[in-house]
């Protein structure tokens, strides 16, 4: 027999939490495997966020071949306790979340990864802030979930000049 671990899902889920963008909430995704900061096309609408020309000519490719120029960026109000900042993302059309941080976000914050707790910390402003995973919600089959348990396949991002 084996012993189940009840922290299993920390291992086998890709972080997300919900944070405030302006006034609403939305869901984040920390990928410290994206090479990129994402805002989803959808979320520039649900927000009434404006977007601005992409300052560089880039174009994404995911593993399946399935190439997407970038040709817009957005500055979207993050808040998550005592972390309230604009963070630049690139505008895609995005289904696992309304707000991807990738490393740029990871790297600019010199963010710690704590793997085993599947937590992420940094200090800002004098203070340490720590995140923490919402656990996944299993699916309601009769109803279209706002919160995705699992992403199956995890999709590399890589950046075409």
């Amino acid at each position: 027999s084996t012993i189940r671990d009840d922290n299993e899902w920390k291992q086998t889920t890709i972080f997300h939490t919900f944070i405030l963008c302006g006034e609403r909430s939305c869901k984040l995704v920390i990928d410290n495997g994206s090479c990129m900061d994402i805002v989803s096309k959808t979320t520039i609408g649900f927000l009434n966020l404006e977007v601005e020309p992409h300052p560089k000519s880039l174009r994404v490719s995911w593993v399946n071949r399935t190439s997407l120029p970038i040709s817009e960026r957005c500055l979207v109000l993050i808040k998550m306790g005592d972390y309230d900042d604009r963070v630049y993302c690139d505008v895609l059309p995005m289904d696992v979340a309304h707000v991807l941080s990738g490393r740029p976000w990871l790297y600019d914050l010199h963010v710690i990864n704590h793997r085993r707790e599947n937590t992420f910390a940094f200090r800002y402003k004098g203070k340490n802030i720590i995140l923490n995973p919402d656990k996944p919600c299993p699916k309601d089959h009769g109803s279209q979930s706002k919160v995705t348990p699992r992403v199956p396949i995890k999709k590399s991002l890589h950046i075409l000049d």
